[in-house]
């Protein structure tokens, strides 16, 4: 009975082993944008193994994010039926390849760009004929000192925190980490909110740009130490403006914190860090001008 026991944990070693063996990894693990790293994709961990046992010299790389439109012209994809020849990955051996970049060079980002949309891709055939599915590689940003906008619950990756409508969410702002002159010396400041339905298209606002500083719900609240808060709960606050679109849902939402006062703000009186959601069902984006 010893014996059988012992096989049979024996197995289950072997198949947790496999079970957690990744088809996308870095070479560091723990790399900044900024540096030199190697991605490694292993065709055998790859549930779509079309690329098993593929030609050497023919598989490339194929990355959209954290961005594929703006990219340096040496790293642009070329299309999916020829690939750019300076993206053709190095045979690793074993059915494994990889390739070589700086991601802020590559993708023509900065790193907290890298951080916020992590890397997805995927390798294929030159020409398109053969490919693994989509692979994702999610990245932490370093351990930081104090952040001038935070939120809470914050965004934690691989957590399973969840924002939903009725869920409870607030945002903070530390004036005593601003910079811009018409800001640092500020007491009041009000909160733009904007909600997208899920057309993908139509917008929803609480208030317009230019009459967000005489809403009451919207201004934040002083609280020690020179930091403003803005509690909410997404369904109360787009309550009325969501009247209008009785079967609809918002699907993604967006803030943008200004100073208040009468009239639209100017891109000087608006604070411009990036408000993050946590992961789940609703994400949080800077609201462009």
């Amino acid at each position: 009975m010893k014996k059988i026991i012992f096989s049979l944990l024996l197995i289950c070693l072997v198949n947790s082993g496999n079970l957690f063996a990744q088809a996308l990894t870095a070479e560091p693990a723990d790399f900044s944008p900024t540096d030199s790293v190697k991605f490694i994709i292993d065709i055998k961990q790859c549930t779509n193994q079309q690329l098993l046992n593929h030609d050497p010299e023919d598989v490339y790389l194929w990355t959209w994010k954290p961005e594929e439109a703006g990219r340096p012209a040496e790293w642009a994809q070329g299309s999916w039926g020829a690939s750019n020849p300076n993206l053709k990955m190095k045979y690793e051996g074993d059915n494994v390849w990889s390739f070589k970049m700086v991601p802020v060079s590559f993708y023509g980002v900065d790193a907290a760009t890298c951080y916020a949309k992590d890397f997805f891709m995927l390798a294929k055939a030159v020409d398109g004929s053969a490919q693994t599915e989509d692979l994702s590689l999610l990245v932490e940003p370093p351990a930081s000192g104090p952040k001038k906008l935070y939120v809470f619950p914050d965004k934690v990756k691989k957590d399973t925190v969840y924002i939903k409508m009725n869920d409870a969410f607030t945002i903070f702002y530390d004036r005593k980490l601003e910079t811009k002159p018409e800001l640092i010396s500020n007491t009041e400041f009000s909160v733009f909110a904007e909600g997208v339905l899920d057309d993908s298209t139509t917008k929803v606002r609480v208030s317009t740009l230019g009459l967000v500083g005489s809403n009451d719900k919207l201004k934040m609240k002083a609280t020690s130490n020179d930091i403003y808060r803005f509690s909410f709960i997404p369904e109360k606050l787009f309550a009325e403006a969501m009247q209008a679109f009785p079967s609809r849902r918002i699907i993604q939402m967006r803030f943008k914190i200004i100073k208040t006062k009468t009239g639209a703000p100017t891109l000087a009186e608006t604070v411009e860090d990036i408000v993050l959601m946590p992961n789940g069902f609703y994400e949080v984006w800077h609201l462009s001008e």
